[in-house]
């Protein structure tokens, strides 16, 4: 059997940093970014990072090093702060990393604003646009919300959860050999038949984790090539994969 882990890997330039995946934790918590509960937020981060390794999704030296600054400042908020007589009070360690934030997803704003229509329809949707408008489909009342693909590793883990419940061990004498190329191919037969599908969908008779893995990475490759799209007609309801109209749609 052939193993994604050694075979293929995926880098890491589709997505958009660790100041992103620590806004998306932020929101996703539902916690105040100026009382940032660190302990939460650098467990939930590094079992992130396990994650994208288990998944062989290249961890670069920024999401390291992030993660390493994390434990700099879980470690001096278990510090007692002790305060004497006419000193000024110590600053809050995550001041710092707050203020990051804050400017990061400031300019991410204004970047997502000024690209306007260039980035509509790739990798990020806006509430009140209308795709169907956007790819010459009849206008619907539909709201779109921004998509960010922390959402997807979210899901991509929620099917691996599901499918190590439900697995059942099976003996197989016949050899397999799992190809991202093979499976990408089989993904985009699948999106020209059906234009749109679930994201969970794309893994149906994955009944292991390699395969699921390979699924993943495949369309991982295809977002990152700009022959699929993601969208989500709110948060609360599931993620959809669209094939890019110059692709066949």
């Amino acid at each position: 059997m052939e193993d994604p882990q050694s075979a293929y890997s995926v880098q890491l330039e589709i997505f958009n940093g660790p100041l992103d995946l620590l806004i998306h934790l932020i929101k996703k918590h539902e916690v105040d970014i100026y009382d940032i509960p660190i302990a939460l937020i650098t467990e939930q981060y590094l079992e992130y990072l396990e994650f994208l390794k288990d998944v062989n999704l290249e961890v670069v030296g920024d999401y390291m090093s992030m993660a390493a600054e994390l434990g700099y400042i879980k470690s001096r908020m278990l510090l007692p702060r002790i305060k004497e007589e006419g000193e000024e009070e110590e600053e809050d360690p995550r001041e710092e990393l707050v203020r990051r934030l804050l400017e990061y997803e400031k300019y991410r704003s204004a970047a997502a604003e000024l690209g306007g229509m260039e980035i509509l329809g790739k990798d990020v949707f806006l509430a009140g646009y209308d795709r169907r408008e956007m790819f010459g489909e009849p206008a619907e009342e539909t709201e779109f919300v921004k998509f960010d693909l922390w959402s997807l590793v979210d899901a991509f883990s929620k099917i691996c959860e599901d499918t190590k419940k439900a697995e059942t061990r099976e003996i197989s004498l016949t050899p397999q050999t799992y190809s991202v190329e093979e499976r990408k191919d089989q993904v985009i037969e699948i999106m020209r038949r059906e234009k749109e599908v679930l994201f969970g969908d794309l893994f149906e008779g994955d009944k292991n984790r390699m395969k699921l893995v390979v699924t993943f990475l495949s369309i991982l490759e295809l977002l990152k090539e700009g022959i699929l799209d993601v969208f989500q007609p709110t948060f609360k309801e599931p993620i959809k994969i669209i094939l890019r109209k110059e692709n066949g749609r």
